[in-house]
């Protein structure tokens, strides 16, 4: 499920910010993004947000910002040199090649000697801040999920509405085509045997007969009604019954050669399916 929060701390040593991000994997997979000061406290993080979160792409991103005044930094004298006798050389190499900005030279790893302290609450801020951080984080994928059951409610309103007309056409259905196929079969055989001619609709009816998948299609509809309703992880099976509604709307898909019953068919299909794309944001 998709996600964000950003908190932050302001104090007199910097600004202490973390944003956690999240969107739609099959498995939990969590990335830290961490400044050298904050990475010890990478298992703490991973395991307040394995707690919480089951399944997902998790992004968890920790910015330090020190307060640095100029009477706080200085230049290593010894990187500056050692930088110049190199950049002097490069130059003889290469004339052509355009000279260090004053821009890049302070930019240079180990030029400046910065040594800001940290907060002397440090590990509390960390863990506060991140606990902060996760409680607003959940609060916005529960707001999600309550409009995601929403939705999800009324798309099992909607496949039940095409599934009861659908039901009572077939029996209706059923007599016409036994009709048209006994007609059809009594005009080609004039001799055959009227229990043999029987005994072949009859096998052929049942064979195109859709009310079990419809029983199935209502089941389903109720499992996933009340997997709504449980306050756990309830992702993975919504995927694997959305698979089964599928399936039972292809059979009857497959069955029904009647024009009309076709068209409820493609209805459910696309209900169905677009359930499926939105049950891939639940957890």
């Amino acid at each position: 499920m998709t996600g964000y929060s950003s908190v932050q701390y302001q104090c007199p040593a910097g600004l202490l910010n973390i944003e956690i991000r999240s969107v739609n994997h099959r498995f939990l997979d969590i990335q830290c993004r961490l400044p050298a000061v904050a990475r010890e406290f990478e298992p703490y993080i991973r395991e307040r947000l394995g707690q919480v979160v089951s399944r997902g792409k998790v992004e968890f991103k920790v910015d330090w910002k020190p307060n640095i005044s100029a009477s706080e930094s200085s230049l290593s004298n010894e990187v500056l040199n050692s930088l110049k006798y190199k950049a002097a050389i490069i130059q003889e190499v290469f004339p052509e090649a355009a000279p260090l900005t004053l821009g890049e030279i302070l930019l240079w790893p180990g030029l400046t000697d910065l040594n800001p302290e940290l907060p002397s609450d440090w590990t509390l801020q960390i863990h506060q801040l991140t606990d902060q951080a996760i409680q607003s984080f959940i609060s916005v994928r529960q707001q999600e999920g309550t409009k995601l059951v929403k939705f999800l409610q009324q798309q099992l309103s909607s496949i039940r509405e095409t599934l009861t007309p659908l039901a009572q056409q077939i029996p209706q259905y059923a007599q016409d085509f036994e009709l048209k196929l006994r007609q059809r079969l009594t005009h080609a055989l004039n001799e055959i045997n009227p229990d043999r001619l029987h005994q072949e609709i009859i096998s052929l009816m049942m064979r195109l007969d859709i009310m079990e998948e419809i029983n199935r299609l209502q089941s389903h509809c109720e499992a996933i009604e009340h997997l709504l309703t449980e306050n756990k992880p309830i992702g993975k099976k919504l995927d694997f019954i959305t698979q089964e509604l599928h399936r039972e709307a292809n059979t009857i898909g497959s069955k029904i050669p009647n024009i009309a019953l076709s068209e409820a068919t493609i209805t459910l299909k696309v209900l169905i399916e677009q359930m499926r794309e939105q049950i891939q944001n639940i957890e």
